[in-house]
Formats: structure tokens, C-alpha cells, sequence
């Protein structure tokens, strides 16, 4: 049986008001792997795998593809902080029950770490 895809539309705000990026919530635990990293690189290719729509355009109003770690290249710091902490929230962490089995959770969130390269 195939897995269902789960997703969540991050909505930005502040400078980045209208801005919408569509993610895949129910990716292999080795993307959440890399994102928490703290490799950038690591970050941008877990981004560009769980990305699958956006509405972004750069400067020249043409259109920036977020499902390539070179689209994510071309994002500021604050606008990718801002979608890994909407990820981050809206992600359901499993929890196992008092009989063993895994039911999910309310979201947890992690305070942010710094990222290096």
C-alpha cells in the first residue's frame, strides 16, 4: 500500500506576506534528520525534498524552483527560518501509548539552533 502524502501549507507573514510554501510533513525521519543537522546544505536538501509547491519569484519576477537545494540558495536567512519553524510546528511527532502503539501527538517545537556550515 502506497503512504499518503501529508501536507501543510506555510503561510508567511511580516515581509513575506502572501508567500506560500507547501511541504510534505510525512517525509522519511532521515529528511527531519537533516534538517536538524546543522549543516546548511543538509538543511537546504531536506527543504528542497519536502517542498512541493511555492509561489515565490525573485527580483525579476520570474519564478524560483523550492523543490531544488539551488532554489532554496536563493532565499534570504529569515524567509527559510520562518518556513523550517511553520515545518516545525505543524509537524505530529509519534507518541507511544501505555499498550505500545504509536498515536499522534500535538506538535512539539524545539527551541532553534544556530546553523553552520
Amino acid at each position: 500500500m502506497k503512504l499518503p502524502v501529508r501536507t501543510v501549507r506555510c503561510l508567511l507573514d511580516g515581509d513575506y506576506a502572501g508567500i506560500e510554501v507547501t511541504v510534505r510533513t510525512n517525509v522519511p525521519i532521515r529528511v527531519y534528520q537533516e534538517m536538524d543537522s546543522q549543516k546548511f546544505d543538509s538543511i537546504l536538501a531536506a527543504l528542497a525534498e519536502m517542498t512541493i509547491s511555492s509561489n515565490v519569484t525573485d527580483n525579476a519576477d520570474k519564478s524560483v524552483d523550492l523543490t531544488t537545494v539551488d532554489g532554496w540558495r536563493e532565499m534570504p536567512p529569515d524567509l527559510l527560518l520562518q518556513v523550517v519553524t511553520r515545518i516545525k510546528e505543524t509537524a505530529i511527532v509519534p507518541k507511544a501509548s501505555e499498550n505500545g502503539s504509536a498515536t499522534p501527538s500535538y506538535p512539539v517545537v524545539e527551541p532553534s539552533r544556530p546553523i553552520t556550515t
